[in-house]
């Protein structure tokens, strides 16, 4: 009994050794987020359209062009983010272009992945004007598609390192107008359309 009670000892504290071991790789695998990020800077050099005018020529689809949004105080709980302000701009890079500006607030999810990596998925609701061009003549100014007004903004975000100190992503960025105004908006609409935005993402902050 007493041999059977030290091999029994023995097998717990060969158990109780493996289990501390793995604990300590998989806290090697995904060590501390970020949790209060003091600066975000969002970089979308490419952008993807959809809508079409009821006549005329429909807009260059994929446009490159110079694009990115400024975000602060952005604070991260384990399963949640908070953004209370961010704003950017893009501007297309073709003969028939696009102006996207905005100013909103973001709350979304954090899905936390091995190796210190992340997904965040969220939605972004504030104003801002979207004109998609597609005609350099018929119009006094131009001839537009998009929106003005309130404006919501899903995202993803695939962060391919979360540490506590700083993130570097992914981003697949959409831009949905909720209002087409009559009248000149930085040009003259005729219709909706949706912005989508790639990019990437690096945040600073602390633990």
């Amino acid at each position: 009994m007493w041999r059977a009670f030290q091999s029994s000892c023995l097998a717990f504290a060969a158990l109780a050794s493996a289990g501390q071991a793995h604990a300590s790789d998989a806290a090697d695998e995904a060590p501390s987020s970020l949790t209060q990020e003091w600066v975000g800077l969002e970089l979308s050099p490419l952008s993807l359209n959809s809508g079409s005018p009821p006549f005329g020529p429909t807009p260059t689809r994929i446009q490159p062009g110079p694009g990115g949004m400024l975000r602060v105080l952005r604070h991260r709980w384990s399963r949640a983010y908070w953004t209370p302000l961010q704003a950017g701009i893009f501007l297309g890079e073709t003969s028939r272009g696009t102006i996207f500006a905005h100013a909103e607030m973001e709350g979304g999810t954090i899905i936390p992945l091995r190796q210190g990596r992340a997904l965040e998925i969220g939605m972004a609701a504030g104003v801002g004007v979207l004109a998609v061009e597609y005609a350099e003549v018929g119009c006094d100014g131009s001839c537009d598609v998009g929106g003005a007004g309130v404006m919501l903004s899903p995202v993803v975000r695939y962060l391919f390192r979360d540490g506590p100190g700083w993130t570097m992503g992914a981003t697949v960025r959409a831009a949905i107008p909720l209002h087409v105004p009559s009248g000149d908006w930085v040009g003259y609409y005729s219709g909706r359309a949706v912005l989508y935005l790639v990019g990437f993402d690096v945040a600073l902050g602390s633990r």
